[in-house]
């Protein structure tokens, strides 16, 4: 009976530990000098490279208008947002946590911007990320009912 007992006790720890696992994260830090937010022609074109990929959702919003990314964690510590925003497109950043496990960064817009092009890439060796974002100017209206 005591041999049960003790397998039964393996098995409920080691399930209660991958339980716990699944819950938790990495942060992903950002690489300030590999990252920027410059004009693309008639829009504007975002780089953030991170330590590693992460989960995310890239969105607009209206009244004002906003890009907005969220993240499953991410550090920004030392970016500088100022520094980052080479875009005329773009008339501030705001960065940091949003609840819980989330991280999250809005672009204020300086009129109704469509996301054109939404892609991570990660590199199979050392696990680094890059998020790029294309945006373009958008009919007020469409731009409205999308976001």
């Amino acid at each position: 009976m005591s041999r049960f007992a003790t397998l039964f006790l393996c098995l409920w720890a080691v399930c209660a530990t991958s339980a716990a696992a699944q819950d938790l994260s990495g942060l992903a830090r950002v690489d300030r000098e590999a990252s920027a937010l410059t004009d693309d022609g008639t829009g504007a074109h975002m780089v953030l490279s991170l330590s590693q990929g992460v989960p995310y959702r890239v969105y607009t919003l209206a009244d004002p208008a906003r890009l907005v990314l969220d993240f499953r964690e991410v550090d920004w510590t030392g970016l500088d947002l100022d520094a980052f925003d080479r875009s005329d497109a773009v008339t501030g950043l705001r960065a940091g946590t949003f609840r819980p496990g989330w991280s999250r960064l809005v672009a204020q817009l300086t009129g109704p911007y469509a996301i054109n092009q939404v892609g991570l890439t990660t590199d199979g060796e050392t696990g680094r990320a890059q998020l790029d974002v294309t945006i373009a100017p958008a009919d007020p209206d469409l731009f409205a009912a999308q976001s």
